[in-house]
């Protein structure tokens, strides 16, 4: 029987090893390992990143205090509490998704809402605005010799609003150049300085080439400058600012600066040739083509309309007293 009881008790001895050193169960209950997005504080740190509702990795831009450089798939989102420099990677796609950026005029913050350290697709989603901070500098600054590509269906609000700012929208600042500008999509309004383009160069700075294949937007130059020789100097709403120079600005294929402020894009084209009754065009319009029609065609109050290539031939006759426009 002492044998017996022996036997038994090396048995289950032997059964709990077995059971201790094979089974993995125990294992496998254990939690994953996920991501550590927090600080030594336990808080959330914005150079870590977030995941996104549909995991994309978003910067949440009310938690940043230092510098901080966007990079590629990044969404950059809320709004901008501390006076720090945003800036996005060379070569990065960045989503703007309802971020703001206000900058404060400080000669401590001399740079850009947003500053493109070289080549930068940013896609809009939802409503973003973008202001730049000291006032020589734009909303949004890509380098010269570098292409910025703004796309997406969101709202983009690019300027720089402080007291006698001298920078672009989008673009250039005050003795700042700039490189291509390509927009692609949006809803941009874009407002520049006294010397600046709403879309292009800012006062005394060159600009690269700009390119409008699609979105819709307001561009709004500023007032220019009565030089010392008594000429005005006035900016481009997109192209060059006053005594700059911009590279081809091509807008839903036609070429040319646009110098009408404000100039919103796509344009409404009206071709004389197709009027048959006393017309009047609105702010922004481009009248086009022969009048062919004896009818009167008036600009409305405060409007600013582009003739191109215009041929009015008014006809003499009582039943018409009116001027040609």
């Amino acid at each position: 029987m002492k044998k017996l009881a022996v036997w038994l008790m090396l048995a289950v001895m032997i059964f709990a090893v077995i059971s201790g050193g094979c089974g993995g169960g125990s294992d496998s209950s254990e939690p994953e390992q996920t991501e550590n997005l927090t600080d030594d504080t336990g808080e959330y740190d914005p150079n870590d990143g977030g995941k996104g509702t549909s995991g994309e990795l978003e910067t949440d831009l009310s938690k940043l205090t230092a510098n901080y450089t966007a990079k590629n798939g990044e969404i950059l989102t809320g709004t901008l509490l501390s006076n720090v420099k945003v800036s996005i990677a060379d070569g990065a796609t960045v989503t703007l998704r309802d971020a703001t950026i206000n900058g404060v005029d400080s000669y401590s913050y001399e740079w850009a809402g947003i500053s493109c350290e070289g080549d930068a697709v940013i896609n809009l989603a939802g409503t973003n605005t973008v202001t730049g901070f000291h006032y020589n500098y734009p909303g949004i600054h890509i380098p010269a010799g570098k292409t910025l590509t703004i796309k997406g269906d969101g709202k983009l609000a690019a300027s720089n609003t402080h007291v006698n700012n001298q920078a672009a929208g989008i673009g250039g600042g005050w003795f700042i150049p700039c490189g291509n500008i390509v927009i692609e999509g949006g809803i941009i309004d874009a407002k520049g300085g006294i010397w600046a383009a709403g879309i292009g160069g800012g006062g005394n700075a060159s600009c690269g080439n700009i390119t409008i294949t699609g979105g819709t937007g307001t561009a709004q130059s500023g007032r220019g400058w009565i030089l010392e020789d008594g000429t005005h100097a006035f900016p481009d709403s997109i192209g060059a600012g006053a005594k700059g120079s911009c590279g081809k600005v091509t807008i839903y294929g036609e070429e040319g600066a646009i110098a009408i402020s404000p100039y919103t894009y796509p344009e409404t084209r009206t071709d004389l040739s197709t009027i048959t009754a006393n017309y009047t065009a609105q702010n922004g319009e481009i009248l086009t083509g022969t009048l062919l029609s004896n009818v009167k065609v008036s600009i409305a109050d405060g409007a600013s309309v582009l003739l191109r290539d215009v041929i009015i031939n008014g006809e003499d006759s009582s039943s018409y007293n009116w001027p040609g426009l």
